[in-house]
């Protein structure tokens, strides 16, 4: 306390045998001084940081206008991060909010180990508070915060509440709703909104120090608030980092200068200048005939301001530097003075000059981490005498300093890391495995929330069944926050810890490594590990005896297949599911089987069979609480409909899951309705209002930063300006999905827009311009490596040299996307390739060809596909183009047959009818090509109105 407050000494007591002074506390100090730097050397202004102290008030000046920033503070260990954040927070603490947190080392596996002190320190949450207490200060924070909108405190506290490990049953009601992906996202959303809301009150600093050390979820949060933050609001991140290329933290300046630039700030610290450096070091010390020692100092620190504090402190603590009548003079000969050669020796030698108890604390506190708790470090330093004392003295010599009343912090780093290895590895084993017994003795009542931590001490010592227990909870913890390189991290940990167990260990642990084998399985399938996901499934079923978790287990095995394409292998496996419940009924699980079974002939076309299966889960689900489960099914259905052309029918499921889905307030499943909801509209040709609710989806989206989601919606907006005959806007709406795809380096998106809008410009017949666009998309899955939509796009390609009757690179682009399709064996792209080979050969009035290649095109993709109709209905266009009417009117019979067990009513069925009717009204058996079918043939749209109104085409026959 005495850098923050004045004190004057007031009178001596007898504590312990021993006489202490007891001071007065006379004001807080007027300019507090730094907790860290010498303190026996003179308090220095901050040198050689102008232009960089500049940067970071023209940033705040931005932030009161108010608009958004983003401000990186980044250098090397030693050159003034913190002094420069420290001097910044000092010039604007009377007109802007600060809250801060800072990244540990030892817990960069912990899902949100930024942002949960942070949290905690905003909400006043003890680590050992009760889960009622703590939750009612959740609530009552937030309705302050948002007294003008109290709705949203019921929408947010639930998920801030999760990040904190607070649970209440009002709570998880909430909460089991969501899977971990829609948990991630409404997390993401809450923490955003809440810092948001709190900008509006005062501008507001969230500063992120010690950024290399950053877990992957804090990483993501960082990132989307960033993209998401509205720009009129004055929130400020300001990130303090290392300058290490390959720490994950350096994509956040990367990505804030290509996504937001008019919004960042880039402060890059450079070593002090050779004058700015002797500046420093005059302003520390007023030593006389100093001279020699200083340019000594000089010449190894190296433009690092840390180290010059450091090696005076060192020939302080020697005694080589005396001060006397308040001047600091040498003792010694300068010639026989040695200064370390870098910053690490010069802090090693200062460790090893300290007394046996006050390094053994040291030690010991190094292995809690470089913030330590003092009621962890009181249980576990018990045989310390007179602990208080030894960290008093720590603290005078700058090696730790209080973060605040119940925690210290190393004061660098390097402090930390030389103390940590100075401790045999042997002993580090031991004290790790004390540590975690003292952490779970301390925070029995609130334990989960020290998974993690646990997890890091128990993984380090030789407690094998503990750091079994404690990584197969913390993979578990990871796996529910979406934080699936971690969870995959700490299973594969617990795995190998498991075989370290004795026989009769293993036996009474068992349980773990079975919940390690289905939590792996379910980790690496969303990871795309499909084989190895299979794998651990298989092993966990080989020990599951409950009918239910088999169930389970073999519906995701299934959904795993399903994944692979290999949707028989899908299909046995949840046939394999529900034969289980068939011994034990699970109707919660029955309904995610069926919903399985139900999209998977959705996938294959089958929408009869779909619907009578998303039935049946709504069967199952009405009148349970079962809110997600049921809304998922009622989308699913609608869609069924949507797709049988049943406009009433879409509309009543759709309007139902929506209700459901407000129940439980499920951003992502509304998002995704309304998106529907504007397809539909679409389908029916009110478009008016397919545009409003794809609006609304995509404000939904945005409201949720679900990039991905935004660019499908502004892909159906294009498609309902293009059916409104504005091509052009449509072609505006594709560019900002474009954009939008670009900012997120979401590269497979940005090429799936270049092929929309090449497919948009070709509408407008600028076909060359289309193929610009089409060959950008091919150049993206080129080196992406995406082979599938490279053969698609040749198809593209292909398509826009046959409408503009560049028959011979069409052909050329043709055989190019066939050979991608022969080498990944896609029966969709050969299907594409066959009809526009087809469509080349009828266009060289070569008939035949065309028929065969059509026919071609049948046998790849089946009969049973749903593009089988559309090659039935080329194929007897073509017939009668030959004059062969008879078997054209039997081939259209199939067409129409194929559209309606299909369920179909799209524009095929329209073509297909529009096709007898031209062949009932004129009773043609021949007919020249050239009269009427050029029109309807190229590219199969019926364009000849002539052929339809007998008046006008009387005689055709002749």
């Amino acid at each position: 306390t005495r850098a923050l407050f004045d004190f004057k000494p007031h009178r001596e007591i007898e504590v312990g045998g021993r006489k202490v002074t007891v001071y007065k506390v006379i004001g807080r100090k007027e300019k507090p001084e730094s907790k860290r730097g010498v303190k026996e050397l003179n308090p220095t202004e901050m040198i050689g940081r102008d232009k960089e102290f500049n940067l970071l008030m023209k940033a705040a000046e931005r932030l009161r206008r108010p608009e958004r920033q983003v401000v990186c503070i980044i250098g090397q260990a030693g050159l003034g991060k913190s002094r420069l954040k420290r001097e910044f927070r000092a010039a604007i603490s009377d007109r802007i909010k600060w809250i801060e947190s800072a990244c540990l080392p030892h817990t960069q596996r912990i899902g949100y180990s930024l942002f949960i002190p942070l949290l905690r320190r905003y909400f006043d949450i003890k680590e050992e508070e009760e889960d009622l207490s703590a939750a009612s200060k959740i609530k009552a924070k937030l309705n302050d915060v948002f007294s003008d909108h109290p709705e949203r405190v019921s929408e947010i506290a639930p998920f801030i509440a999760h990040v904190l490990s607070v649970r209440s049953e009002e709570f998880s009601q909430v909460i089991g709703y969501f899977d971990p992906e829609q948990l991630r996202r409404r997390i993401f959303m809450s923490i955003r909104d809440l810092l948001v809301a709190e900008s509006t009150r005062k501008p507001l600093v969230v500063a992120l120090d010690d950024l290399h050390w950053i877990d992957p979820l804090s990483l993501d949060l960082i990132l989307f608030m960033m993209e998401t933050t509205p720009p009129e609001f004055p929130l400020m991140l300001l990130c303090v980092y290392r300058p290490e290329r390959t720490d994950p933290c350096w994509g956040i300046g990367e990505a804030a200068a290509k996504k937001i630039p008019d919004a960042y700030t880039e402060v890059f610290l450079q070593k002090l200048s050779p004058d700015d450096s002797r500046k420093f070091l005059n302003s520390l010390i007023d030593l006389e005939g100093g001279d020699r020692l200083k340019e000594m100092i000089l010449e190894r620190a190296d433009g690092n301001p840390f180290y010059m504090e450091e090696v005076l402190r060192s020939l302080i603590d020697d005694k080589i530097l005396i001060k006397t009548d308040g001047r600091w003079t040498i003792r010694g000969r300068v010639e026989e003075i040695k200064v370390p050669d870098s910053l690490e020796q010069v802090i090693n030698a200062r460790i090893d000059k300290l007394e046996d108890n006050p390094k053994y604390v040291l030690q010991k506190s190094s292995v809690i981490g470089r913030e330590f708790e003092y009621v962890i470090l009181q249980r576990f330093a018990s045989d310390v005498p007179e602990l208080d004392d030894h960290l008093d003295e720590l603290c005078a010599l700058d090696m730790i300093h209080p973060s605040d009343q119940e925690k210290y912090v190393f004061g660098h780093i390097v402090t930390y890391d030389i103390t940590y290895s100075s401790i045999t590895v042997m002993k580090r084993r031991r004290y790790h495995g004390e540590v975690g017994d003292c952490i779970e003795k301390l925070y029995r009542e609130s334990i989960e929330r020290f998974y993690g931590i646990l997890a890091h001490h128990y993984g380090r010592s030789d407690n094998h069944p503990k750091a079994v227990v404690y990584l197969t909870l913390a993979g578990h913890q990871a796996r529910m926050l979406y934080d699936n390189q971690n969870a995959l991290s700490f299973y594969k940990a617990g795995l190998e810890r498991f075989e370290k167990l004795t026989d009769e260990e293993a036996e009474e642990y068992q349980g773990y490594r079975d919940e390690i084998h289905e939590g792996l399985g379910d980790v690496l399938q969303i990871l795309g590990e499909y084989d190895e996901a299979i794998g651990y499934y298989l092993k966990r079923l080989e020990t599951a005896t409950s009918p239910p978790l088999r169930a389970s287990i073999k519906r995701r095995i299934g959904l795993v297949h399903e994944k692979k394409g290999e949707w028989d292998r899908a299909m046995e496996y949840f046939q394999q599911a529900l034969d289980e419940l068939k011994i034990e009924m699970d109707e919660v699980e029955e309904a995610r089987i069926y919903n399985a079974i139900g999209r998977l002939h959705y996938s294959q076309g089958d929408f009869p069979r779909a619907m009578k299966t998303f039935s049946k889960v709504i069967e199952l689900m009405e009148g349970t609480e079962n809110y997600d489960v049921l809304s998922n099914a009622c989308r699913s259905l609608g869609n069924c409909y949507y797709r049988l052309g049943e406009a009433d029918k879409t509309l009543e499921f759709y309007q139902k899951g929506i209700r459901i889905a407000e129940k439980i307030n499920d951003i992502m499943q509304l998002a995704q309705y309304y998106n529907n909801l504007g397809m539909f509209y679409s389908m029916i040709g009110k478009l008016d209002e397919a545009a409003e609710y794809l609006l609304k989806s995509y404000r939904e989206k945005e409201k949720i930063g679900y990039a991905d989601g935004l660019i499908v919606t502004l892909q159906n907006l294009a498609v309902i300006l293009k059916n409104k005959g504005d091509i052009d806007g449509a072609i505006q709406y594709i560019t900002q999905a474009s954009q939008i795809a670009e900012r997120a380096g979401a590269e497979k998106r940005k090429a799936d827009a270049y092929n929309a809008i090449g497919a948009l410009i070709s509408l407008k017949e600028r076909y060359d311009e289309a193929v610009e666009y089409y060959r950008k998309a091919a150049d993206v899955f080129e080196r992406i490596g995406a082979r599938p939509e490279l053969g698609q796009t040749y198809g593209n390609i292909a398509d826009a040299y046959i409408r503009k009757n560049d028959l011979e690179n069409g052909e050329r682009y043709s055989m190019l996307a066939l050979e991608i399709a022969d080498e990944l064996n896609q029966p969709e792209l050969k299907f594409q390739v066959y009809d526009n080979l087809g469509n080349i050969s009828w266009k060289r009035q070569e008939f035949e060809k065309a028929l065969q290649l059509y026919r071609k095109g049948l046998e790849a993709i089946g009969e049973d596909s749903i593009h089988s109709a559309q090659l039935h209905l080329h194929m007897a266009q073509t017939l009668i183009c030959m004059g062969r009417i008879d078997e054209a009117r039997r081939t259209l019979a199939k067409a129409r047959e194929l559209c309606e067990r299909q369920g179909r009513r799209d524009e095929n069925l329209s073509r297909i009818e529009n096709t007898s009717k031209v062949l009932e009204k004129f009773d043609i058996e021949t007919l020249p090509p050239e009269l009427c079918f050029g029109t309807m043939i190229d590219f199969k749209i019926p364009q000849c109105q002539d052929c339809l109104n007998p008046g006008k085409r009387k005689g055709v026959r002749s």
